[in-house]
């Protein structure tokens, strides 16, 4: 299923998107804009059990396609392996993930913003979600005046972040705990930028959990974001 919604900011605290079970080739257009659909697609691959966590053979081929070096995996026992497609512009909500993980753009570009733990009293975190949404993401002054008015202790916080765009082979460290949120954007490419596949934003993530902390993590816990 995908993520549809008719913002660019998506807010797991409001819900403000919906599920959509749709073929692949039918949410490639939509995400890419091809029919002239305005809403915001989000695809995060699922293993097809829904105890389980995604691998990247439930895409078959594609599976091949994909592998972190072994030398940056060392010590670590892998969890999950998620595909992630998004509309560009689609913004994803500020929140923390309970196992390291390696965000690797394929297509288009990234926007990420990085918070250290230390922080998190500062952004109303329910569960590993902050109640901010995506909203720190947003380029109008106007929106942020509002958003630091209604959560003044993030505005601080929010200042002391760290940021980076990845391009298409970029590969992030994510640490454990770190609240994170992104931005998809088109393909840094002006050529690849006008083609239907520079109009959105591809990338992989690999969660991997540390093997002397592994019965820490709750196995039930498929996204790696339960404590």
């Amino acid at each position: 299923s995908a993520h549809v919604s008719p913002m660019a900011g998506l807010d797991f605290a409001s819900k403000n998107f919906a599920y959509e079970v749709m073929p692949m080739r039918d949410f490639l257009q939509r995400a890419r804009r091809e029919n002239g659909d305005s809403r915001y697609y989000y695809y995060r691959s699922q293993h097809a059990k829904r105890n389980k966590a995604s691998t990247l053979d439930v895409l078959g081929p594609l599976a091949e396609d994909f592998a972190l070096p072994d030398a940056i995996v060392q010590g670590y026992v892998p969890h999950s392996t998620v595909l992630r497609i998004a509309s560009a512009g689609l913004r994803m909500w500020l929140h923390y993930d309970v196992c390291d993980n390696f965000l690797c753009c394929v297509r288009g570009r990234k926007r990420v913003v990085l918070i250290p733990p230390t922080e998190v009293g500062c952004f109303d975190v329910q569960g590993s979600s902050s109640a901010l949404g995506s909203r720190a993401l947003d380029r109008e002054p106007a929106a942020l005046e509002r958003l630091w008015e209604e959560f003044p202790m993030a505005q601080a916080a929010w200042e002391a972040r760290h940021e980076i765009v990845l391009d298409e082979g970029d590969a992030l460290f994510i640490p454990a705990m770190w609240l994170h949120c992104t931005e998809a954007l088109a393909s840094g490419n002006a050529g690849a930028a006008r083609s239907s596949g520079g109009r959105c934003c591809i990338s992989v993530n690999v969660f991997l959990k540390r093997a002397a902390q592994e019965a820490l993590h709750d196995p039930r816990d498929v996204w790696a974001n339960r404590e």
